[in-house]
C-alpha cells in the first residue's frame, strides 16, 4: 500500500530495519578548509555487523547556516560503507552544521558540534535545542553547565528543559547541583518533575535539604511522591520521619502521596511505621482512594515489615490480610496470599490450606499465590515430633551403649586381675 500510493520502493527500509535487527549506530565528526571553502563530514557506522545487524544503506540529509546567509543550504548524501567523508561546497564558513536535522532516519547518533556551533543551535529549533543540551551535558566545565542552566530557566518548551535538567543530572558536579537547585521553581510540572528527579541523584545535604523544602511546599501528588520515594534511602532521620508522618494524612489524587510514603516506610525498613500504615488501609474511606496496584503495594509493604514483629504484634496485620482473601478484586486476593506468605505467620495455614481444596480448570493466580504462601509457611514450622522423638531415642540408646562399653572393660580388667 505505501508503495502504491507513494510510488516509492521500500524494498531495503524494511530489509535493513524490520527483517534484520538493530539500527545504524552513528558517530560523526565535522571540520572546515577555508582556503577551499569545503566542509567536511566523516560518518563511521558503529554497530556491530553481523548476519543479524547489516551494515546500512541510507540517504542522509546535512544542513548548513553560511554565516550571514538568510537561508540554509541542504544537501542529501548516501551512506553505503562503514567509513565515509564527505565534502560540502558552502559558500561561507558554516555558523551551524546539522546531520538529519528533521529526524528522519532512524538512528542512534554520536556528533558533538564545535562550542560556537553547539551556542548557536541553542537559538534554533526544539530538536536542535535538544541536541545541543545533550551535547552539553557530555560535558562537565562550568561554562557547559552555565550553558544548560541558562537553558533550565529561559527556554520557552518544557521539553527543552526537561532535557536541559537531565543534562545537568549527568554532568553530576557541585555547579550542576546548584543549578538543579536555583531551577526547582519550574512554573511548568512536567520540568520541575524532571528537575527533581535529577536533583534526587545527587547524595548531597544541600540537594537533601532542597528536596525536602521542595516537599513542604510541593501541591503535584505525582512530584511529591517522586520526592518521597527518594527518602526510602534515607532511615533514621527524624526530620524525614516526621515529615513522612505528615504526609499520611495529606489527601492526595488516588492516595498518590499516601502510596509514596509507604513505598519509603518499606524500602526504609522501618517496623515501627506499621500501625500507621495498618490504619491508613484499613480505613474505609481512603481505601476506596487508592489505586488497586498501589493498595497490593501497600499490603507488600504491611506484611514485610511486620514479618519479624512479636505475635501479638503481627496478629492485626494477619486478622487484615486475611480478610482481603475473599476481596472482589483479583489482584488484592493475590496480594493477600503474597502478604500471609511474608508475613510467615503459622496461624495462617489454617485458613490458606482450604483455599486449595477446590481444582479449576483454568490457571488461577489466586491458587497459585496460596500454594506459594503455604509452601513458604510450611518450610518455617519445626521438625515434627515424630522425628523429635525418634532421635532422642538414637540419643539415649548411643549413650546406654556407651555405658555398657565402659561396664565391659572394667568387668576384663577385673578378670585379668585375678
Amino acid at each position: 500500500m505505501l508503495e502504491e500510493v507513494s510510488g516509492l520502493s521500500f524494498d531495503r527500509f524494511f530489509d535493513q530495519w524490520l527483517y534484520h535487527g538493530g539500527v545504524p549506530e552513528l558517530k560523526a565528526d565535522y571540520s572546515w578548509d577555508a582556503a577551499a571553502k569545503l566542509a567536511k563530514v566523516t560518518v563511521r557506522q558503529t554497530q556491530k555487523v553481523s548476519e543479524q545487524v547489516l551494515l546500512f544503506q541510507f540517504d542522509l540529509p546535512v544542513r548548513f547556516w553560511p554565516k550571514g546567509a538568510e537561508k540554509p543550504v541542504d544537501f542529501k548524501v548516501t551512506v553505503t560503507k562503514a567509513e565515509e567523508d564527505f565534502y560540502f561546497p558552502v559558500p561561507t564558513a558554516p555558523e551551524l552544521v546539522r546531520l538529519d536535522p528533521d529526524t528522519t532516519l532512524l538512528a542512534k547518533w554520536d556528533f558533538t558540534p564545535p562550542p560556537d556551533m553547539v551556542k548557536r543551535q541553542l537559538q534554533g529549533d526544539v530538536l536542535g535545542r535538544i541536541y545541543a543540551v545533550q551535547a552539553l551535558g557530555r560535558k562537565k566545565d562550568d561554562d557547559s553547565v552555565r550553558q544548560i542552566a541558562e537553558v533550565l530557566n529561559k527556554d520557552a518548551f518544557y521539553g527543552v528543559r526537561s532535557e536541559a535538567a537531565k543534562a545537568l543530572k549527568q554532568v553530576m558536579t557541585p555547579a550542576a547541583r546548584d543549578a538543579l537547585v536555583a531551577g526547582l521553581n519550574q512554573p511548568e510540572a512536567r520540568a520541575r518533575k524532571a528537575v527533581v528527579e535529577a536533583l534526587g541523584a545527587y547524595p548531597h545535604p544541600v540537594a537533601h535539604a532542597a528536596l525536602l523544602q521542595q516537599a513542604q511546599r510541593e501541591k503535584n501528588p505525582e512530584i511529591l511522591g517522586q520526592i518521597i520515594t527518594t527518602w526510602g534511602a534515607r532511615p533514621a532521620e527524624p526530620a524525614i520521619t516526621a515529615e513522612l508522618i505528615r504526609l499520611m494524612a495529606t489527601p492526595s489524587y488516588h492516595n498518590m502521596v499516601a502510596a509514596a510514603v509507604i513505598g519509603a516506610f518499606r524500602a526504609q525498613g522501618d517496623a515501627t511505621a506499621v500501625p500507621l500504615i495498618l490504619a491508613k488501609l484499613s480505613s474505609k474511606a481512603d481505601a476506596l482512594e487508592f489505586d488497586t496496584g498501589d493498595f497490593a503495594a501497600g499490603m507488600d509493604a504491611l506484611a514485610f515489615l511486620a514479618r519479624d514483629l512479636k505475635a501479638e504484634e503481627r496478629e492485626p496485620v494477619r486478622v487484615f490480610l486475611t480478610s482481603h482473601l475473599s476481596h472482589p478484586r483479583e489482584e488484592l486476593r493475590v496480594a493477600a496470599a503474597q502478604g500471609l506468605g511474608t508475613l510467615r505467620d503459622a496461624r495462617s495455614l489454617a485458613v490458606l490450606k482450604p483455599l486449595t481444596a477446590v481444582s479449576k480448570p483454568f490457571k488461577d493466580p489466586v491458587r497459585d499465590a496460596v500454594e506459594k504462601a503455604i509452601v513458604t509457611l510450611s518450610a518455617d514450622q519445626p521438625r515434627p515430633l515424630e522425628l523429635k522423638d525418634v532421635w532422642t531415642q538414637m540419643q539415649d540408646l548411643q549413650r546406654k551403649a556407651q555405658e555398657m562399653e565402659k561396664q565391659l572393660e572394667t568387668m576384663k580388667k577385673k578378670a585379668g586381675a585375678k
